[in-house]
């Protein structure tokens, strides 16, 4: 068996574990009454298939994951690219608001309010930052690129987007998913990746938190002023006043992105892989020395030959549609 069909069991896998697994969470929440332990324990039945399918094959993790050292410009330079890149995922959301119901919001809310900070930093922005990322970029996307660079990195980001069960999430966890990729790529580093996961995730959390402490210092100030903030703050928008926010973020979306872009090619400039890049877009034939000994090469026509999608892919991607449907509908 290749390690194309491997990889998609192994997803198809993922996939009956985080959904046999949310009967397993919903028992331990009733037990602890806490959200934090509900979905750590989702993140490590999450990461189970993918240990065991490197276990299994002796991978060398260095390799196989990409745990490449980063430059510390570099670092720095992710970070501004990832506050350059949140208006872009909340204008997704909030488009995607429109049609689908946003039930991840909730949860978020729940968790910061139970426990301090750094816990909530912890279960929601570190812990699936490595986990997630190890799992869709560093297993399911370095599989799928040796077959075909592009729609390894549109099926990777498809799969990381499904497997949040839920269409609001999918349409700025597909987008995510792309511009991880496009990052890694330019860095050679899934530490990449993590840190703007990291940062994406870590932000949301810490402006849920301060929020409430800010509207309770503006009521001693100015009491109206902090009711019309909360008013504004309220996650449940009418149609209305989710067009008004659309209509009033997309300038900046559009100001942000261009930077953001910006930002990326003077990362893939400074880590001497701009044209790595280039080549990727362009469909040509990729070579890249993973070692003094080994040589792997990828390449876009390769596609005819090997075949991405398999029936265990497939099977693992309609029973995702069909749960997130029926999270709709219930």
């Amino acid at each position: 068996m290749n390690k194309i069909k491997k990889i998609n069991i192994i997803y198809c896998i993922t996939v009956l574990i985080s959904i046999f697994g949310s009967f397993f969470t919903s028992y331990i929440y009733l037990i602890t009454k806490n959200m934090v332990y509900t979905l750590l324990t989702s993140q490590v039945l999450l990461i189970i298939p993918a240990l065991v399918y490197i276990i299994s094959n002796k991978f060398d993790l260095h390799k196989t994951i990409r745990f490449h050292k980063l430059k510390i410009s570099n670092i720095l330079l992710i970070i501004i690219f990832s506050y350059l890149s949140i208006p872009l995922m909340t204008l997704i959301n909030l488009i995607s608001m429109l049609f689908v119901k946003n039930n991840i919001q909730n949860t978020v809310e729940v968790i910061i309010n139970e426990n301090p900070l750094y816990i909530s930093l912890f279960s929601i922005a570190l812990i699936p930052c490595i986990f997630e990322e190890t799992v869709y970029r560093g297993i399911f996307y370095n599989e799928y690129r040796k077959v075909n660079v592009i729609n390894g990195m549109l099926l990777s980001a498809l799969l990381f987007a499904l497997l949040h069960m839920n269409f609001n999430q999918f349409f700025y966890a597909f987008v995510m998913g792309i511009i991880f990729v496009i990052l890694i790529e330019a860095t050679d580093s899934i530490f990449s990746s993590m840190i703007m996961h990291f940062v994406i995730n870590g932000t949301s959390v810490f402006n849920v938190y301060m929020i409430p402490k800010l509207q309770d210092m503006l009521k001693e100030i100015d009491p109206e002023y902090a009711r019309d903030l909360a008013d504004s703050l309220n996650t449940h928008y009418t149609r209305t006043e989710l067009l008004v926010s659309i209509s009033s973020l997309w300038p900046i979306v559009l100001i942000t992105t261009i930077f953001a872009a910006v930002i990326l090619l003077a990362i893939a400039k400074n880590s001497n892989r701009i044209e790595h890049i280039k080549a990727i877009f362009r469909g040509e034939r990729l070579t890249e020395i993973e070692s003094d000994e080994e040589t792997y090469s990828y390449d876009a026509s390769e596609s005819k030959n090997s075949r991405l999608i398999t029936l265990s892919l497939i099977i693992g991607i309609a029973i995702c549609l069909v749960f997130m449907f029926l999270g709709e509908i219930l």
